[in-house]
């Protein structure tokens, strides 16, 4: 668990803030990847095109460093006869058959709403976090950003966004944990809690 820093319009000039915010958001619009491109085998989901160590490590390489390749994985993926495979949380919702809405069925947003694939983090905005470099690791921090998803009043946003958990309001915190490595910023750590 980390310990977020208070946000404060406070940035380090010697950083290029534009860039380190481009390759992160990159990272975010990519990474949706990794939860696509669904197969069943038997009883269990898989990602049709990344479905291997390898094949996850090559395309994330252009985003993350090893280590930080690796946290995803263990954290969207689970080894089972020769491939990775969707986690549990994951699993249950492809497998799940009610209608989307349905009071019982669990909802999308719930389960990757502190992960990676939380589509809310592509709306956080450069001005809501801290931008900093320490010890070596340049760092994107921020405390409880309020991601609007939806207008409330709109019964049309409500139905479209409602029934797949969203709420129309949410709290973000994150740490995030990049390299410089030549003109790129790597992924290292990612954490993301919502309220």
């Amino acid at each position: 668990m980390f310990t977020f820093v208070s946000l404060v319009a406070c940035h380090d000039s010697t950083l290029d803030e534009e860039q380190v915010l481009y390759h992160y958001d990159k990272f975010l619009q990519d990474a949706r990847e990794l939860f696509s491109h669904h197969v069943k085998d038997g009883d269990i989901y898989y990602n049709q095109k990344y479905h291997t160590q390898e094949s996850i490590e090559q395309f994330l390489s252009n985003y993350m460093t090893e280590t930080g390749v690796k946290a995803l994985i263990n954290e969207l993926f689970v080894a089972k006869e020769g491939k990775l495979i969707y986690k549990e949380q994951f699993q249950h919702y492809l497998q799940d058959r009610r209608p989307i809405g349905s009071e019982y069925r669990e909802d999308y947003y719930h389960i990757v709403r502190e992960s990676v694939l939380n589509p809310g983090l592509r709306f956080v905005d450069g001005d809501e976090v801290d931008i900093h470099e320490e010890n070596g690791l340049i760092l994107i921090e921020g405390e409880q950003i309020p991601i609007y998803f939806y207008d409330e009043t709109s019964m049309y946003a409500k139905e479209q966004f409602g029934r797949f958990g969203y709420p129309s309001f949410d709290q973000l915190s994150i740490s995030v944990s990049l390299v410089k490595d030549g003109s790129d910023y790597l992924v290292e750590q990612f954490t993301v809690k919502s309220s």
